[in-house]
């Protein structure tokens, strides 16, 4: 049998306001959710109603990061063991693939179909817009690795001679590289990774909107003109032209890194198409693109190059015109003020033109 509590006198009038006022707001709020569209109404239960504690993406995270460590992990072992750098990029860009293929396999495709569920359009998009990039880059990076037969940039992390043995300072250089690309991968993987791990109402739930449009637009231009920068600077550089000179052809005359340039603008894309839904809790998310960014504008990308191009090219008239005419990253933004030589150098230059 049921106990019944009994409520103190003084409290009943309280108990009844209470109860006449929740009844009095649920009545209400049924009313307006009735005059509200459906569109409306599914996108604010998904967002506002559902439970979405920022936690609940762990699963996914640790699903990308041991998808993502174990790779470069297998990666460092083959290429400490191989002394060969070939399979470094190949790897790198691979375990972006690898991530987005687990986490919608995982958290997306194997819950639809289970559910008899569509497959949302938005992670099925960023995924796929993910996993391209890694695959082209990987490949067309193992391809010229392949063909020239080394790496400028990785070189240093190996002993000098085949004979020489691996030095503890040597190895731990070579593990921390590993260690950082794992990083890379994980951190600009982030926005694809959390998308993935929402339940599906509230993917289906958030309809494809003008600024998902936007971001798709934004890395389909992105992901062309980096393809195009890279198709057209190894073309030129398998030619007897190019072998020991620069490129300034094509989308090279636009700007000195259109590859970086489209690089940058399609992880901007990506974290756009989820944008509508990485807003509410998932904005932290925004570190991809500003990771990306800041990587190729500060640290390994375009100050990298232009210390290279400066002591190789540097004292010929020709490629100086180039440089002090092209500006570094955004087209049609005139002549740069940075143009990647050296303060000695260029006020050599400043004060050859005023004699």
């Amino acid at each position: 049998p049921s106990m019944r509590i009994p409520i103190p006198p003084l409290l009943r009038p309280l108990g009844l306001a209470l109860s006449r006022r929740t009844r009095a707001t649920s009545a209400l709020a049924t009313a307006s959710l009735a005059l509200l569209p459906s569109r409306n109404l599914a996108s604010s239960a998904a967002l506002s109603l559902a439970p979405l504690p920022v936690f609940s993406v762990l699963p996914c995270l640790a699903l990308s990061a041991t998808v993502i460590g174990a790779l470069n992990l297998a990666g460092f072992a083959v290429t400490a063991l191989s002394r060969s750098h070939k399979l470094t990029d190949l790897v790198g860009t691979g375990a972006f693939v690898a991530s987005a293929a687990a986490t919608f396999y995982r958290f997306v495709l194997r819950p639809a179909t289970t559910a008899g569920s569509p497959i949302p359009l938005r992670p099925a998009l960023m995924t796929v817009a993910a996993a391209t990039w890694g695959a082209r880059l990987g490949l067309y990076l193992f391809d010229r690795v392949m063909k020239t037969g080394h790496d400028s940039r990785l070189a240093r992390f190996f002993p000098e001679r085949p004979e020489d043995p691996w030095t503890p300072q040597r190895l731990a250089s070579l593990a921390g590289f590993w260690t950082v690309q794992s990083i890379w991968g994980f951190v600009v993987s982030l926005p694809v990774t959390v998308i993935n791990s929402l339940p599906l109402v509230v993917q289906s739930a958030v309809p494809i909107g003008p600024v998902a449009v936007v971001g798709t637009a934004v890395f389909l231009s992105g992901f062309v003109l980096e393809a195009v920068a890279d198709f057209q600077k190894n073309r030129f550089k398998a030619s007897p032209e190019g072998k020991d000179k620069w490129i300034e052809s094509g989308v090279w005359s636009l700007c000195r890194f259109p590859n970086y340039l489209g690089e940058m603008s399609l992880w901007w894309g990506v974290y756009a198409m989820g944008f509508p839904i990485l807003q509410t809790k998932y904005v932290w998310t925004a570190v991809s693109p500003l990771f990306t960014t800041g990587l190729l504008l500060y640290v390994s990308g375009i100050p990298l190059l232009l210390e290279e191009h400066a002591k190789r090219y540097g004292k010929n008239p020709e490629f100086r015109a180039y440089a002090e005419r092209t500006p570094i990253l955004l087209p049609w933004t005139g002549p740069p003020k940075n143009k990647g030589f050296p303060k000695q150098d260029a006020n050599k230059s400043a004060e050859g033109k005023e004699k």
